[in-house]
């Protein structure tokens, strides 16, 4: 995800892993993708999410139903959730096939075929955590529509306990009418607890 840091240095050393906690690094790799098929290795379909899925390679550590935040590196502006519904040969750990609708979603066209991205596992569970929570609640909010995408805006110190983080939804309703929203998230870094949410239509 975009995120600026405005931690001054003094407090940025002595909170040098405020967003780690035992987080991984990006996986750079490729994505292709696929219209799905009914059966899949996890047992999950393809249209679960809205199609917001993908299948990894049998050799790599994401697990079935795992969520992986994918970035599309040649739109920078693009990422998604994605759930892993299916497992395909071995490859490399940044190599994956998504549906063509979550393909799309990072605005790709299937003409290119292949794109080049960014995987972050779930297992970085304070800002994946965070998004999928706020996807939850959007969705809650907006049960007529579908999340086709979301990108994490800006992010702020208010106070030393207090931070703030902005991210804007993208939603399609069966009608094909469009809305963004954009949410403010205030959260304690040190106990990664939500203070409070706003949500607002743009």
């Amino acid at each position: 995800m975009m995120y600026q840091s405005y931690y001054n240095s003094s407090y940025e050393a002595s909170t040098a892993s405020l967003y780690s906690f035992n987080r991984q690094q990006p996986v750079r790799g490729e994505a292709t993708w696929t219209e799905g098929g009914e059966v899949t290795k996890c047992g999950i379909p393809w249209s679960h999410s809205q199609y917001m899925t993908v299948a990894v390679a049998a050799n790599t550590p994401y697990r079935c139903g795992e969520t992986l935040i994918v970035k599309n590196l040649s739109e920078p502006e693009q990422e998604i959730a994605v759930t892993v519904v299916d497992q395909i040969g071995e490859s490399g750990q940044g190599n994956i096939t998504l549906h063509r609708k979550a393909f799309e979603a990072l605005g790709a066209d299937v003409e290119e075929g292949i794109i080049p991205v960014e995987i972050l596992p779930s297992n970085d569970t304070n800002q994946e955590s965070r998004a999928t929570y706020l996807l939850n609640v959007i969705q809650s909010a907006y049960p007529r529509f579908n999340i086709v995408s979301y990108q994490s805006i800006d992010n702020e110190e208010i106070f030393r306990d207090e931070v703030k983080e902005i991210y804007e939804f993208s939603l399609l309703s069966p009608s094909s009418e469009q809305v963004l929203v954009r949410t403010n998230l205030i959260f304690n870094p040190f106990t990664n607890k939500m203070i409070s949410i706003d949500i607002k239509g743009l």
